[in-house]
C-alpha cells in the first residue's frame, strides 16, 4: 500500500482580514493580519474548532496626534500602526515581537515629494501581541516613550539569537527600507536600504551600534542586500547551532551576499573595526544563457534541515525563486528579465569552508511567492507560488521533500483551490494540519479587495495512514537545557521532535526549526527525553514536541504519524 498523499478541506474558511502575516501562538491559535490601512485590524483561528474569532484585535496607535488646525476632521495620528510588511518572531514568554511595516505620509501631506507618491519608507515604531489576553500592547506603555528603533525598516527580517542565553538582547532586526528617503542629483526620490542591525532587549527597547562619529563604524553591514539595483529585503536568517560558527546568526539569501554574524561582536567597543562578518562562497552559476551570472535568488524560502545533538549537521536551503539576467541590447535599454528556477541550493554550516552547492533533486515546478513549511516527519511541504512574477500563474499543485532521504527527490501533492500568491503564509498546525492563507488576486481597485480572504487547510498523508498516537502527563511545562522530562503515550513510537511554531510572511517563516530530541529511556508507556543541550540549538521559548509511530505502525508501512504535538517552553529556570 501507497502512502496516502493527503487531502485538502473542501470547505474554504472565511479569514476576514488577510492573512499576509500569520503567526502560531502557543495557546495553539493562529494570529493573522495584513494591516495595510488604519485601524489594524487582526483575528484569531483556532485550528480546534476550525473558527476565525468573531471580533478583530485593534493594534492601538501612538500616543502622539496631528490636529488640523483647519480641519479638525482631518486629524489623524502622525505614525499610525501601518504594520503592513513588518518583521517579526517570538520573545521567551511567547509574546510576539512586531517592528517596522509602512510609513505613513509625511503630516502633513504636502511635504512629500511631488514625485514620489507614497510608500517605500520604514516605520520605526514596535508593537507587541500577547497571547494570553488576546490584545495588543506598545511596549512600555502609552504615557512614556515607546520602544521604536532608531531608523525605519519596511521588509525586514526579526530573528531570535542563540547564546549566550544570559544575554537580554534576544532578537536581531536587519535590512528592510529606511524611513526617509534619499534625493540623488537627478532630483529623483528613492528608498534606501538599512544595512544598520539592532539588537532588542525587551526591558530597555532597541539597541543601535552605528558610532555617530564614524559612518563605517561595527556592526554595519559589509553592503546593503541589493541585486541588480533591486532591493533585497526579508533576508532569511537562521541561528547556526554547530561548529565554528556555532552561535552566529546565518544570513543566507540572497545566495550571492550570505554571511555568518557574530552579533556579540557588536558590543567589542574597543575594537570598532573588527567586523562581525564572514562572507560565505557564492552558489554556482545559473542555469542563463550568461554562466557568469551569481545564481542570486530572491522571492524563495530558506529552511534550515532538522537538527539533532549527536550528528551536528546544520544545513540550510534556499528553494525555487527567480534571478535577474540582462535583456537583449536595444536602445533605449529594456530592464533586466526576471527569470524564475526550479532549483535548490543549500549550504552545510558546519563545514570548515561554507559554501553554496547545486543539488541535482529539482522541483516540479519553477515558482515565486511560495511558502515551505517544515513537516513533524522530517518533511518540507512546498505550497504555493506563481509562475511568473504577478499575480497571474498560479501553481495549485505542492510538493514535498524528504529532508532525511533527499535522493527520493520531489513530489506532487493533491492540488489545493485557491491560487496562493504574493502575500500568502502558511505554517503547521499543532495537530499535525498545514495552515495556508492569502494570497494576491486580481486587483479589483479596492485597497483589500486585491487580496484572498480564506483559509485553507490541508491534511498531510501521514494523517491518512492510521490513528496518531497520543501524548499526555507531561512532566513539565518549561524546563532547562540538556535536563530530562518525561511524557506518556498511548503506543510504542520511534522517536520525538521539538519545533518552533511559525512567524511568517512574504514566504520568510522567521522562526519554524525542527529538532531531534534524545530518547533516554522508554519502560512501558513512559518516556524520558532529553531537552536541547543550549539556545544555539533551540532559542528560548516555546516549542511543539511531537511523537513519532514506527512506520511499520501505519497502514502503508512507511508514514511515520505524527502525534497532536503538546507545548513545552524551553529556557532557563
Amino acid at each position: 500500500m501507497a502512502v496516502p498523499l493527503g487531502t485538502w478541506d473542501s470547505v474554504l474558511i472565511e479569514s476576514k482580514v488577510v492573512a499576509v502575516h500569520a503567526h502560531l501562538l502557543h495557546t495553539g491559535k493562529v494570529l493573522l493580519f495584513h494591516a495595510r490601512a488604519t485601524p489594524i485590524w487582526s483575528r484569531l483561528f483556532d485550528p480546534e474548532s476550525n473558527t476565525i474569532s468573531a471580533d478583530n484585535q485593534v493594534v492601538p496607535n501612538w500616543p502622539k496626534q496631528y490636529v488640523d488646525p483647519i480641519d479638525p476632521i482631518k486629524s489623524v495620528y502622525i505614525e499610525a500602526p501601518a504594520i503592513f510588511c513588518s518583521g517579526h518572531c517570538f520573545l521567551r514568554d511567547g509574546k510576539l515581537l512586531v517592528a517596522g511595516g509602512e510609513r505613513p505620509r509625511p503630516i502633513p501631506f504636502e511635504v512629500t515629494p511631488p514625485n514620489f507618491a507614497s510608500g517605500d519608507r520604514g516605520l520605526i515604531y514596535t508593537f507587541i501581541f500577547n497571547p494570553s489576553t488576546e490584545e495588543w500592547e506598545i511596549p512600555y506603555g502609552t504615557n512614556i516613550l515607546p520602544h521604536r528603533m532608531a531608523d525605519g525598516r519596511w521588509y525586514p527580517t526579526l530573528a531570535p539569537v542563540g547564546e549566550p542565553i544570559s544575554d537580554p538582547r534576544r532578537v536581531l532586526a536587519i535590512s528592510g527600507w529606511r524611513k526617509d528617503l534619499v534625493q540623488y542629483e537627478s532630483g529623483n526620490w528613492f528608498d534606501v536600504t538599512n544595512d544598520d542591525p539592532e539588537l532588542y532587549n525587551p526591558s530597555t527597547g532597541w539597541e543601535f551600534f552605528r558610532k555617530s562619529t564614524d559612518p563605517e563604524t561595527y556592526g554595519k553591514l559589509p553592503e546593503p542586500l541589493t541585486y541588480a539595483d533591486k532591493e533585497v529585503n526579508y533576508p532569511g536568517v537562521h541561528v547556526v547551532p554547530f561548529g565554528i560558527f556555532n552561535t552566529y546568526l546565518f544570513i543566507a539569501a540572497p545566495s550571492d551576499q550570505s554571511y555568518f554574524f557574530d552579533w556579540q561582536k557588536l558590543y567589542d567597543s574597543a575594537h570598532p573595526t573588527v567586523t562581525p562578518y564572514t562572507r560565505v562562497a557564492a552558489a554556482s552559476p545559473a542555469p542563463s544563457t550568461d554562466p557568469s551570472l551569481p545564481h542570486f535568488r530572491y522571492s524563495a524560502p530558506t529552511v534550515l534541515f532538522p537538527l539533532n545533538n549527536s550528528v551536528q549537521s546544520a544545513k540550510v536551503m534556499i528553494i525555487g525563486g527567480m534571478y535577474k539576467t540582462p535583456a537583449p541590447p536595444q536602445d533605449p535599454p529594456l530592464p533586466d528579465i526576471e527569470v524564475l528556477v526550479n532549483t535548490t541550493t543549500t549550504i552545510e554550516l558546519n563545514s570548515s569552508a561554507p559554501h553554496w552547492t547545486e543539488n541535482t533533486e529539482t522541483l516540479h515546478y519553477a515558482r515565486v511567492d511560495h511558502n515551505a513549511v517544515i513537516l513533524p516527519d522530517s518533511k518540507i511541504l512546498v505550497v504555493g507560488g506563481n509562475t511568473i512574477s504577478s499575480d497571474a500563474g498560479s501553481i495549485l499543485t505542492p510538493e514535498l521533500y524528504d529532508m532525511k532521504n533527499t535522493s527520493a527527490g520531489w513530489s506532487d501533492l493533491p492540488n489545493m483551490q485557491v491560487g496562493r500568491n504574493y502575500h500568502s503564509t502558511a505554517l503547521l498546525l499543532p495537530d499535525g494540519r498545514v495552515f495556508v492563507a492569502g494570497g494576491r488576486v486580481r486587483n479589483t481597485g479596492d485597497l483589500e479587495d486585491d487580496t484572498n480572504k480564506s483559509i485553507e487547510i490541508f491534511s498531510p498523508g501521514y494523517l491518512l495512514d492510521g490513528a496518531q498516537p497520543e501524548l499526555t502527563d507531561l512532566s513539565t511545562e518549561e524546563v532547562n537545557y540538556n535536563t530530562d522530562f518525561t511524557v506518556n503515550c498511548n503506543m510504542d513510537l520511534d522517536s520525538f521532535v521539538l519545533i518552533r511554531p511559525s512567524s511568517v510572511t512574504h514566504g520568510n517563516n522567521m522562526e519554524q526549526r525542527l529538532i531531534d530530541i534524545d530518547v533516554v529511556s522508554h519502560e512501558h508507556d513512559v518516556y524520558t527525553l532529553t531537552s536541547p543541550v543550549n539556545a544555539s540549538v533551540a532559542p528560548p521559548g516555546y516549542y511543539m514536541l511531537f511523537g513519532l509511530t514506527k512506520k511499520e505502525d501505519s497502514r502503508s508501512g512507511f508514514s511515520n504519524i505524527p502525534s497532536v504535538a503538546l507545548w513545552i517552553k524551553i529556557d532557563t529556570i
